[in-house]
């Protein structure tokens, strides 16, 4: 299915995951892409705190657990009470991405059974799509969420824990593409900028963070590095505005998001 005015060639991609995943592709991932001259359609399956475990079982159970959120064309649609069933079979997808609620993305025993029976599921409905991972980043210093004890309240020992998990994960599971969203934000957070990139110790600020992941998402998506310069961004009519962003700060976060390593790793595709 072809959207009115959509591009025959346009980047389809379903995102399956929860508020983690609105930070990074729900605000600024479709208007930084069409800045760059590409088009993106991007389905956005949303349940706040959904592990991989919830999204396995309510797709065994056809729950109708989620807000879709289908952004396309500069517009933004919402429907209620979907089924991950009903979104995987909507239309065809170029892209499918997964990850795990933050709290849990640095324990490798949360990913069994759960990651296989989505995996098998979704080459089902959608043989020709390409498997993404995105890896989520670690909580700031002082964080409040109740998860980060796991990690005994450090956000080096969460995001070591979130490396190794992601280094099993790429060896153990057939993930075709890496979206290293977490290493970019622990890289940006050594630069100027880098204390203030959450609003809440843990989701992304609406300006430079979100910027920052729609940054590491676009590239690691089209393997095109994204373009600089101001473009609109389309606030949905939703409960956050817009705060006023500086170009220097804009660069700073831009540059953490596509130093070598972070462009390596997002590009490459690790089992082909």
């Amino acid at each position: 299915m072809v959207l009115p005015g959509m591009a025959a060639d346009t980047l389809r991609v379903l995102v399956i995951g929860n508020s983690f995943s609105v930070d990074a592709v729900e605000q600024e991932l479709w208007p930084l892409a069409h800045h760059s001259g590409m088009e993106l359609c991007i389905g956005s399956l949303y349940r706040g705190g959904c592990s991989l475990r919830e999204h396995a079982v309510g797709l065994q159970r056809g729950d109708s657990l989620y807000s879709y959120r289908l952004i396309a064309d500069g517009r933004r649609r919402v429907r209620d009470s979907v089924t991950l069933r009903e979104a995987l079979h909507e239309r065809r997808w170029d892209i499918v991405t997964l990850q795990q609620v933050s709290d849990l993305s640095g324990v490798t025993d949360s990913l069994a059974p759960w990651l296989t029976i989505l995996i098998d599921s979704i080459r089902v409905a959608q043989p020709a799509a390409r498997l993404a991972w995105h890896r989520t980043w670690a909580y700031d210093v002082g964080a409040r969420h109740p998860g980060f004890a796991r990690y005994a309240n450090d956000q080096r020992t969460m995001d070591d824990s979130i490396a190794r998990c992601t280094a099993h994960l790429l060896e153990a599971y057939p993930i075709d593409l890496l979206i290293p969203v977490g290493e970019a934000v622990q890289r940006a957070r050594r630069r100027a900028r880098g204390g203030c990139l959450t609003r809440d110790g843990y989701h992304l600020r609406y300006d430079y963070g979100r910027y920052l992941a729609a940054c590491v998402w676009f590239e690691a998506l089209t393997g095109v590095r994204p373009r600089s310069g101001r473009y609109d961004v389309p606030w949905y009519g939703s409960q956050y505005e817009p705060e006023p962003r500086c170009a220097r700060a804009m660069r700073q976060v831009r540059t953490a998001a596509t130093q070598r390593r972070c462009r390596r790793d997002a590009h490459r595709a690790v089992k082909k």
